[in-house]
């Protein structure tokens, strides 16, 4: 029983050192830590968050692109189906006015 308790915890331990990234690892995919800028000075017009890495960002208004690399929406607004920003602002109070056109809703000739 005992055996079994220790072959249990060192493969628990051997599996939790080997999914732990290395610190190059981790320097890599976030190549700004310690005393480099980290995006510190950035100035955001609507709200600002923080990545994985923790860098400064900026969330996105109304009408601006957002997505997976273009960036988040602020608070109020949502990143519609066409890759925009839509909704109203609550920082702002701005509404967006892009809208989606799809194929679909294009009349039939």
């Amino acid at each position: 029983m005992q055996l079994s308790i220790f072959i249990f915890t060192l493969a628990t331990t051997i599996l939790l050192i080997a999914a732990y990234p290395s610190s190059n690892e981790v320097g890599t995919r976030c190549p700004c830590q310690g005393s480099e800028d980290c995006n510190e000075n950035l100035v955001c017009a609507y709200e600002e968050d923080r990545d994985e890495c923790g860098r400064k960002i900026c969330l996105m208004g109304p009408d601006q692109q957002c997505g997976r690399k273009k960036g988040k929406c602020s608070k109020g607004l949502f990143c519609s189906n066409c890759g925009f920003c839509s909704g109203c602002s609550f920082i702002t109070r701005k509404c967006a006015t892009l809208q989606c056109i799809y194929k679909d809703d294009l009349p039939v000739y």
